[in-house]
C-alpha cells in the first residue's frame, strides 16, 4: 500500500512539525511506511494531493488544521468536479487551532487514537462543496470540505488570516476577530435563487453554507449538518440591531441560534448568490473577495479514514 502525508510545518505557530518528530517513529511501524511530502508556500498542498492523486497513492494523510484540509481536497478534485482517484484514501492528523472539520467527522485528536484510525483504515464517502465565483467572463471553481460564509463570516475570516501568528487560544482569536468585524459591520443585500426557483432578496448581516457542523474554533452552525446526505445547510442572518446581534453569540455554540427570529435555516443543493459589491468569502478559513457566485455539492466525492 502506498501511503503519504502531507505536512503543514507553519500550521498552529509550529506546533505540527513538533508534533511531527513525535509520532512520526509511530506511524512509520504501524503504517508500513509512509513517503513524506512538507508544504512549502500557500496552496502548495494542492498541487502535492494532486500528484500524490495522479500516481495512485492508496492512502493520504493531512497533518495540519481545516486549512490544510481544505488545501488537498482542492488538489484531489479536477476542474469537472470529479476524483481523481477512486482509490485514494485521506485521513487527518489534526495539529490546527481550530479542529472544526474533524468535530464533525468524529476523527480522534489524540494522536495515538488517531494513528490507530488511520490504520484500520475504516473509511466514509463525504461530500464535498463546490463555489464557482463569477469574475468578468472567467468562473473561478473552488472547493470546501467544512465551510463557507460571506459577510460578516468573511470578515472574521480575513482578520484571523491577518494575525495567524498570534499566540492566543483559538476561541479567544476568533473572539477579538469576530468583535472588531462586528463593530465595522452593516446590512447588505443579496439576491438569492435556488434551483429551480425564483430569485428573492434579503437584507443580511451574515450567511453560512456548511458541509460540517462547526465553524470559528466549536461553533455549532449547522447542527443539522451531514457530511453525507447530499446537502449543504444554509444559514442566514438576516438584518438586525447590532444588540440583538451581539446576543446570538452564546446561542452559536450550542445551536439553539436557529430558533431566533431574523435567522434562516434551509437545506440544498444549488444556490445562486449576486451582491452589489464584493465582500470577503471565507472557504475553510481561506478568503477571497467575489460578489456573484453559485454554490452546489459534490455528493460522496472523496473518501475518508474514520
Amino acid at each position: 500500500m502506498k501511503s503519504a502525508v502531507i505536512i503543514n510545518p507553519k500550521s498552529a505557530g509550529g506546533n505540527t512539525i513538533r508534533m511531527w518528530r513525535d509520532v512520526q517513529t509511530d506511524i512509520q511501524k504501524r503504517l508500513g511506511g509512509v513517503e513524506i511530502f512538507m508544504t512549502e508556500y500557500p496552496h502548495h498542498g494542492t498541487k502535492i494531493a494532486q500528484k500524490l492523486a495522479q500516481e495512485n497513492y492508496d492512502r493520504l494523510i493531512i497533518m495540519g488544521g481545516d486549512g490544510s484540509i481544505h488545501e488537498a481536497i482542492n488538489g484531489l478534485v479536477d476542474a469537472s468536479g470529479n476524483a481523481i482517484s477512486k482509490n485514494i484514501k485521506i485521513g487527518i492528523l489534526n495539529s490546527g487551532r481550530g479542529c472544526d472539520f474533524v468535530r464533525t467527522l468524529d476523527i480522534p485528536t489524540e494522536s495515538t487514537a488517531a494513528i490507530g484510525k488511520l490504520a484500520d483504515m475504516r473509511t466514509k464517502p463525504i461530500d464535498v462543496g463546490v463555489v464557482k465565483i463569477k469574475k468578468g467572463d472567467r468562473i473561478d471553481t473552488h472547493y470546501f470540505i467544512n465551510s463557507f460564509s460571506y459577510g460578516l463570516g468573511g470578515e472574521v475570516a480575513r482578520n484571523i488570516q491577518r494575525n495567524e501568528t498570534n499566540l492566543l487560544t483559538p476561541k479567544t482569536t476568533y473572539f477579538v476577530a469576530s468583535a472588531w468585524a462586528f463593530l465595522k459591520s452593516k446590512p447588505f443585500l443579496l439576491e438569492f435563487q435556488f434551483a429551480n426557483q425564483s430569485s428573492i432578496q434579503k437584507e443580511c448581516m451574515n450567511l453560512f453554507a456548511m458541509n460540517g457542523r462547526f465553524s470559528g474554533g466549536g461553533m455549532n452552525w449547522a447542527p443539522r449538518g451531514k457530511l453525507d446526505d447530499g446537502l449543504l445547510d444554509l444559514v442566514v442572518v438576516e438584518k438586525m440591531p447590532k444588540y440583538k446581534l451581539a446576543t446570538l453569540a452564546p446561542k452559536v455554540y450550542d445551536g439553539t441560534f436557529v430558533n431566533v427570529p431574523g435567522v434562516s435555516y434551509q437545506q440544498f443543493s444549488k444556490l445562486k448568490i449576486k451582491a452589489p459589491e464584493e465582500f470577503w468569502i471565507e472557504m475553510d478559513g481561506e478568503v477571497i473577495q467575489a460578489n456573484e457566485f453559485e454554490l452546489s455539492v459534490l455528493p460522496g466525492a472523496l473518501n475518508f479514514i474514520i
